[in-house]
């Protein structure tokens, strides 16, 4: 079985090439400026038999750099702790969708050292990094409780987002 990574692939040849090696059982990794083209593409390569890595990559993508977008923008013009949008419910939706990025093209070489690689990276930068983040965003009087609220890497969907107030206005 053949991996191939096509770069150029929202149209033309990279498109065509991308659909033909996934027809034949390739396992195929898409790379292109136009991000909505690019799905369509990802789309047809699955229903030829593409592999997971694509969405992978696409979720990826999408996590990592909207995640540093809305975190810049709202830095510029709000200081202090980023609570809502993609900061919700993880801490580090910017480091997920890098990880997915990279478990894709492990993905693609269907090979056990690039999951250790990425494994070894995720542990020894990663992990210490978001650490370190999460003793620097300490300093807010609110991060005790965002925390509790809030996965490290994962999102945290089933726990209840009430704040210390609230539990004792309620008390009271």
């Amino acid at each position: 079985m053949r991996r191939v990574f096509i770069t150029g692939a929202s149209s033309g040849i990279g498109q065509a090439l991308a659909i033909k090696l996934a027809q034949k059982g390739s396992t195929v990794g898409l790379a292109a400026r136009r991000k909505h083209r690019l799905e369509e593409v990802a789309a047809k390569v699955e229903q030829a038999g593409g592999r997971i890595a694509i969405s992978l990559n696409i979720l990826g993508i999408f996590l990592h750099f909207v995640s540093d977008a809305q975190k810049y923008y709202t830095l510029k013009y709000k200081e202090g702790l980023i609570t809502e949008g993609f900061f919700e419910r993880c801490r580090n939706t910017n480091y997920l969708g890098e990880i997915l990025i990279y478990s894709s093209f492990a993905l693609l070489a269907q090979h056990w050292l690039p999951f250790l690689i990425l494994g070894s990276f995720i542990s020894m930068i990663f992990i210490p990094n978001m650490l370190k983040k999460d003793q620097s965003l300490s300093r807010y009087p609110e991060f005790a409780d965002y925390k509790r609220h809030s996965g490290l890497l994962f999102p945290l969907l089933f726990v209840s987002k009430t704040t210390n107030s609230q539990q004792t206005r309620t008390a009271g």
